[in-house]
C-alpha cells in the first residue's frame, strides 16, 4: 500500500521555543522575604523559559528552566520516545532564611571551629560582653541544592522499569547551643551535608494482575563531623575553655519491597505489600571530654549500630453486591535494633563526671488493622461503619504496650443535585499497661509523669461538610471539624486537647472569564498541661491556647480588549495569637502573647501583544510581623549567663514589582 502524508490533518511541530526575561524591583533589602523565593534583593534580570522537541514518530526533547538569576533557580529536561523511553534531569535550589543580621562573639562564623577575638575579655556575666567590634555579623540559613537524574524503560504492554539517582547537597549556617554547667552559649552551626538516594524498581502490569518489586539504597555523609568552640563566659576549670559538640553521624539505608494487587472481578481486588529495611550507622564516638584532667578510654571507638525493619500490608476491598462493599486492611510492622549494649560514663559540661548509663537498644513491634462495610445507592448516597484497632508492643520503656480500639460512622449524600452533605464521627479508646521504672539511663524521672503517646486516652472527632450548588455559576463549601482528647487517667503530663477547625469558601463565576473567589478559616487549639515542681504531686498547670484567623480574595478577568489583556489579583491574611497561662500553687499568672500577622497581595496584567509576543507587569506585596518575648525580650545581656544572637521577631513590610518579556520563537 503506499504511504501518503494528510493534507489536513494537523502538523506537531518539531521545534517550539520560548523564553521569558524578567525584571525585579524590590522595594527593600528583606532576608526573611528570600526564604524559598530566592529573591533578597534586586534583580537585575532573571530568566524563565521552555524548549520543546516532539516528531510524530514519538521522541521528545522537553527543557524548562525558571528563575534562573535567583537564588532559587529550577532547572528539568527530558528525552525519551513515547511509550519505550525516558530519561530526565533536574535541579533545584531551595534557599532557607530564617534570620538575617545576627551576630556572635565567634570571628570566623562559617567555620566549624569557631575562634574568639584576641581581645575578648571573659566574664561570668553577658551584660559585660559590649563592643559592636567584637561581635560578627552573619546570617541564619541554608541552601539545598538538588540534583536528579532518572530512567524509564516500557519493553511491552505488561513491563516497565525506572532508576532514579537524587543528591542533596545542604550547605549554610544552623542555630545550635551548648551550655557549661548554667552557662549556655548560642553558636553558629556550619552545616555541609550530602544526602544520596538511588531507587529501581520493576513493575509488571497485566489484566488482572500488578507488581512492583523495588531496591532503595540511601547514604548520608556529614562533612563536618564535629563543631567546637571557644568558651565566651569564663571557665569553671581552665581545662575546659572549649567545648566540643557532636554533628549528625553518617548513616546508610537499604530496603527492599514488593506490592502486588490481584484484581479478582469488577471494583474488587486485593493488596500485598512487604519490605524489609537494614539502617547502619557506625560513626566514631567523640571523646567523652575536651577537659585533659577528666579524659577516660571509651567502652568502644564507634557505635556500630544497626536497626532492620520488616513491614507487611494486606488489604482487600470487595463488592458483596451492588449496593454493599467491604473494605479490610491489616499492617504489621516489627522494629529490631541489633546495636549492643554497653556502659557509658560521660562527663557533663566538661566539668563533671556523671554516673554510668547505658545506651538502649529500642524496638518496638506494631499491628493494626481495619473493616469498613459500606453501603452505596445509585442517587451518590453512601453510609460506611468501621472499626480500627491498633496495637503496640515496645521495650525498653515504661509503658510496655498499648492498644487503640477506634469506632467510626460516615454518612454522604446528595440532595436534589445541588448539595452535598458529609458527615463523620469516630471515637477512639486507648489502654495502656501500667507504668514500668527503667533505671538504665541514670536519670531520675517523676513516677507519675506519663508521656502523651502511651498514656490511656479518650479521641473524639467529627467532621462536617455542606457543598451547595445553588446555580451553575456559584459554589459554596461550608466544613467544620472537632477534635477532643481526654488524658483523664493522668497525673503528670497532658490533661486536655481541643482543637476546631471552620472553613467557609465560596466560588462565583460571574461570566464566562470572570471569576471570583472568597474564603475564611478559623482554628482554635487549646491544651492543659499538669506538672510538679516538687517531684511529688502536680501543683501546676498551664493552659495553651492558639488563634488563627485566615482569610482570603481572589478574581480573575481574561480576554479583555480583543481578547488580549488577562487581569488576576488576589489578597491573603492570616492572624495568630498564643495565649499562656500559669497556674503555679494557686498562683495566677500568664506569659506575654506571642503574635504573628502575614499579609500579601498580588496583581498581575499579561498583555498579548503578537502571536509571539507577551508583556506582563506583576506586583506582590507582603507585610510580616512577629512578636515572640522567648527571643524579642531576650537580647544579649538580658540573661546574665545566656549569650545570644540578638536576633528579633522577624518584620517586614515590602513591594515586589516584576516586568516580564516573553517571546515565542
Amino acid at each position: 500500500m503506499t504511504r501518503w502524508e494528510c493534507e489536513y490533518c494537523p502538523k506537531t511541530p518539531e521545534w517550539t521555543f520560548d523564553i521569558t526575561a524578567q525584571l525585579g524591583l524590590l522595594s527593600d533589602d528583606v532576608y526573611r522575604y528570600g526564604n524559598y523565593s530566592g529573591i533578597t534583593q534586586n534583580q537585575p534580570l532573571y530568566f524563565s523559559g521552555n524548549v520543546r522537541y516532539a516528531t510524530q514518530e514519538g521522541r521528545f526533547w522537553n527543557t524548562s528552566f525558571k528563575d534562573v538569576g535567583t537564588d532559587a533557580p529550577k532547572i528539568s529536561s527530558e528525552y525519551g520516545k513515547r511509550e519505550v523511553y525516558k530519561l530526565s534531569v533536574d535541579f533545584q535550589t531551595i534557599p532557607l532564611r530564617k534570620y538575617g543580621n545576627v551576630s556572635s562573639p565567634f570571628v570566623n562564623p562559617n567555620s566549624n571551629v569557631l575562634r574568639l577575638p584576641e581581645q575578648w575579655n571573659k566574664s561570668n556575666n553577658s551584660a559585660d560582653f559590649k563592643g559592636n567590634g567584637l561581635f560578627t555579623p552573619f546570617d541564619l540559613g541554608s541552601d539545598w541544592d538538588q540534583f536528579a537524574l532518572a530512567l524509564q524503560y516500557t519493553e511491552d504492554k505488561y513491563f516497565d522499569y525506572a532508576l532514579s539517582y537524587q543528591r542533596i547537597e545542604e550547605n549554610g549556617i544552623k542555630e545550635s547551643s551548648a551550655n557549661q554547667y548554667f552557662q549556655a552559649v548560642y553558636f553558629p552551626q556550619s552545616t555541609n551535608t550530602v544526602t544520596e538516594n538511588i531507587v529501581a524498581t520493576a513493575d509488571f502490569t497485566g489484566e488482572q494482575w500488578f507488581g512492583n518489586l523495588a531496591v532503595s539504597f540511601s547514604k548520608f555523609n556529614n562533612n563536618l563531623e564535629t563543631s567546637s568552640f571557644a568558651n565566651p563566659f569564663s571557665s569553671f576549670d581552665r581545662n575546659a575553655n572549649v567545648t566540643t559538640v557532636s554533628n549528625e553521624p553518617d548513616n546508610t539505608a537499604m530496603k527492599i519491597s514488593l506490592n502486588t494487587r490481584y484484581s479478582y472481578m469488577p471494583r474488587s481486588y486485593a493488596k500485598v505489600y512487604m519490605s524489609y529495611e537494614v539502617l547502619k550507622q557506625n560513626d566514631d564516638f567523640l571523646p567523652y571530654t575536651t577537659n585533659q584532667s577528666l579524659a577516660s578510654a571509651l567502652e568502644r571507638n564507634s557505635l556500630n549500630g544497626e536497626i532492620n525493619n520488616q513491614y507487611v500490608a494486606l488489604k482487600l476491598y470487595h463488592w458483596i453486591d451492588k449496593n454493599w462493599s467491604i473494605d479490610a486492611k491489616y499492617n504489621y510492622r516489627d522494629r529490631y535494633n541489633k546495636t549492643d549494649v554497653s556502659v557509658f560514663r560521660p562527663v557533663i559540661s566538661d566539668l563533671f563526671p556523671a554516673e554510668a548509663a547505658i545506651n538502649i537498644p529500642y524496638d518496638f513491634t506494631k499491628e493494626s488493622g481495619k473493616l469498613f462495610l459500606n453501603w452505596h445507592d445509585r442517587t451518590g448516597q453512601r453510609f460506611t461503619l468501621g472499626y480500627k484497632t491498633d496495637s503496640m508492643e515496645r521495650s525498653f520503656n515504661t509503658v510496655r504496650k498499648t492498644s487503640d480500639d477506634t469506632y467510626l460512622v460516615k454518612y454522604k449524600n446528595s440532595l436534589a443535585e445541588t448539595a452535598i452533605v458529609r458527615f463523620s464521627a469516630s471515637r477512639a479508646n486507648r489502654d495502656a499497661t501500667d507504668l514500668e521504672l527503667i533505671d538504665l539511663l541514670s536519670v531520675q524521672e517523676n513516677p507519675l509523669m506519663e508521656r502523651f503517646n502511651t498514656a490511656n486516652r479518650t479521641e473524639n472527632k467529627v467532621s462536617m461538610q455542606l457543598d451547595y450548588m445553588p446555580t451553575a455559576s456559584l459554589d459554596t463549601v461550608l466544613t467544620a471539624d472537632f477534635l477532643e482528647d481526654d488524658y483523664d487517667q493522668t497525673e503528670i503530663g497532658l490533661q486536655y486537647r481541643w482543637r476546631t477547625n471552620l472553613t467557609f469558601d465560596i466560588n462565583w463565576h460571574i461570566q464566562e472569564y470572570t471569576n471570583v473567589g472568597f474564603y475564611v478559616q478559623k482554628q482554635q487549639m487549646d491544651t492543659t498541661m499538669a506538672g510538679s515542681s516538687r517531684f511529688s504531686t502536680r501543683d501546676w498547670f498551664v493552659d495553651n491556647t492558639d488563634n488563627i484567623l485566615s482569610y482570603g480574595l481572589n478574581f480573575s478577568m481574561d480576554k479583555l480588549l480583543e481578547s488580549k489583556l488577562n487581569l488576576t489579583a488576589s489578597f491573603q491574611l492570616s492572624d495568630a495569637d498564643t495565649a499562656i497561662d500559669i497556674n503555679n500553687a494557686g498562683q495566677l499568672s500568664a506569659l506575654p502573647d506571642t503574635l504573628s500577622k502575614w499579609i500579601s497581595a498580588d496583581l498581575k496584567v499579561s498583555y498579548i501583544q503578537s502571536a509571539q509576543t507577551t508583556l506582563a507587569l506583576s506586583y506582590e506585596y507582603q507585610n510580616f510581623d512577629s512578636q515572640d518575648f522567648s527571643i524579642d525580650e531576650v537580647v544579649p545581656g538580658a540573661a546574665a549567663n545566656l549569650l545570644t544572637f540578638g536576633a528579633m521577631s522577624n518584620y517586614y513590610n515590602t513591594s515586589f514589582v516584576v516586568f516580564s518579556y516573553n517571546y515565542k520563537f
